[in-house]
This record gives structure tokens, C-alpha cells and sequence, in this order.
């Protein structure tokens, strides 16, 4: 098996909502075989006056997977509940560019979530501030 194939990422295009329960089902259905990841990003979000901090799906309705994605591990997707379509052609999947994951990877802090920017906790410390003066 080519190194270069096992490292490459694929999108998996699934329902929206179903994220998370997609990939478990994949993982107990493919095993070790693939590595398997929803990348998610934690906001603060103001509802009704009160601050609150969540995590949210960075790419609704998509799972990646990485790994040697061949033709039978592609016909094993086929009756995942709530998986949608593998993005590709000809039953492969199109590879994701390398840079767009490198992206994504060195903004993941912990698992598989993308922590604050810098400047967004700037803006809250000030933000912070202004409520004591």
C-alpha cells in the first residue's frame, strides 16, 4: 500500500445534523481502517442577553476520512444511515489538497475542535472591561 494514498483526506457528504452519529456508525463499520474526523469550532453566542460558549459542526453535512479509500471500502458506505454520497467520481472519492488540510490541522487545538482566535478573546477581555466601567 502507497504511503502518499494513506494519507490522503476524503469528504463524505452525509445528512446535516447527523455528523457525529455517521461517523460513529463508519468507525464501528470500517474499524482501524480509516481515520475518521467532524472538525468543529467552539463561539460564544449571545441569546437572550446571557453568553454562552458551544461547538458547532465547522462543515455541516460533511465527515473527512483519511486513509487508502478504495473501491471496497467505498461499497461499504453504501447502507450507512444517513450517509448522503461519497464526493468523487466513478465510485472513488476526490482527494482533498493537502494545503486545505494542513489548514484545518494546525487550527485544531484539542480533538477535533478549532479553539478561539486570538482576537476573539481580545475583543472579550475588552468587552469584559467595558461592563466594569
Amino acid at each position: 500500500m502507497e504511503k502518499s494514498r494513506l494519507n490522503n483526506w476524503y469528504a463524505i457528504f452525509v445528512l446535516t445534523g447527523e455528523e457525529d452519529n455517521v461517523k460513529e456508525r463508519l468507525k464501528f463499520k470500517l474499524g482501524e481502517e480509516v481515520r475518521l474526523a467532524v472538525p468543529k469550532r467552539r463561539i460564544k453566542e449571545r441569546k437572550e442577553g446571557k453568553t454562552r460558549e458551544v461547538v458547532k459542526t465547522l462543515f455541516p453535512g460533511y465527515v473527512l476520512i483519511q486513509g487508502d479509500v478504495t473501491e471496497d471500502i467505498c461499497m461499504q458506505f453504501r447502507d450507512v444511515p444517513g450517509l448522503v454520497k461519497i464526493l468523487g467520481d466513478k465510485g472513488l472519492p476526490y482527494s482533498i489538497d493537502p494545503y486545505e488540510i494542513e489548514l484545518i490541522s494546525n487550527l485544531i487545538v484539542e480533538d477535533e475542535v478549532i479553539g478561539y482566535s486570538l482576537y476573539c478573546m481580545r475583543m472579550d477581555v475588552s468587552e469584559l472591561l467595558m461592563d466594569l466601567w
